[in-house]
């Protein structure tokens, strides 16, 4: 299994959280509890005294879940009473969940087994 970085998992956390506060403002504010707690988890990872693959594993699972047929993340838009503010938070919001795929895909590259 090839390395995955800590600073991997903690840019998966500042994604979480940035996603979190951008469903907040965009009044959604189940979709932001769901990426609060994925942020957690990555903490609970970082804060382990041993760095174990394992439960990334999971977490990248978990998130990449989001992103399946049967959820309404991938097409969510966000709310604001304001056509400005509401258009600059979706946008926010695409770029944001597109970085999220791009990490999430990296990682998993990185979580194959190469056999000799």
């Amino acid at each position: 299994m090839q390395k995955i970085e800590k600073w991997r998992v903690e840019e998966l956390a500042l994604l979480f959280d940035l996603l979190a506060a951008l469903l907040r403002a965009g009044k959604n504010p189940e979709w932001a509890n769901v990426f609060s707690h994925f942020d957690e988890e990555a903490k609970l990872i970082l804060s382990a005294g041993a760095f174990d693959a394992g439960p990334v594993k999971m977490l990248v699972r978990n998130i990449k879940n989001c992103f399946g047929a049967d959820s309404n993340f991938v097409t969510l838009v966000l709310e604001d009473e304001e056509p400005l503010i509401k258009n600059a938070l979706n946008l926010d919001f695409v770029q944001a969940r597109a970085r999220l795929w791009n990490a999430l895909q990296e990682m998993e590259k990185r979580m194959v087994e190469f056999v000799n």
